[in-house]
């Protein structure tokens, strides 16, 4: 027998169910802001408002959007031919913060 998701939350304490809202709405405002960066044109990326949303975006998402950009910038042909040559393509990101991030293909 299923259960129904408004079953489960109605079952719950009422701070529960407010943290479980806080929790959706910022998953959704961050999804919401992950696909207004991911479909910025080139001028728009430059600048530091554009810089400013990236900064707070999670980690997961900030991953994805350069995962994506090496795509369209052709770093997906680089990675086979260092592939064929027997090594592998490793990307570093480093922020004015000083937070890191490495993008590798598995």
């Amino acid at each position: 027998m299923a259960v129904r998701y408004e079953d489960v939350l109605a079952s719950m304490s009422p701070e529960s169910q407010a943290r479980i809202a806080e929790a959706a709405a910022r998953l959704k405002a961050d999804h919401q802001t992950f696909l207004e960066l991911r479909d910025a044109d080139a001028s728009t990326r430059e600048t530091p408002e554009f810089r400013a949303k990236l900064a707070v975006l999670p980690e997961e998402y900030r991953a994805e959007l350069l995962r994506q950009e090496a795509e369209r910038a052709g770093l997906d042909g680089l990675r086979k031919r260092v592939e064929a040559l027997g090594g592998k393509l490793k990307i570093t990101a480093e922020f004015p913060d000083g937070a890191s991030l490495v993008i590798e293909e598995e």
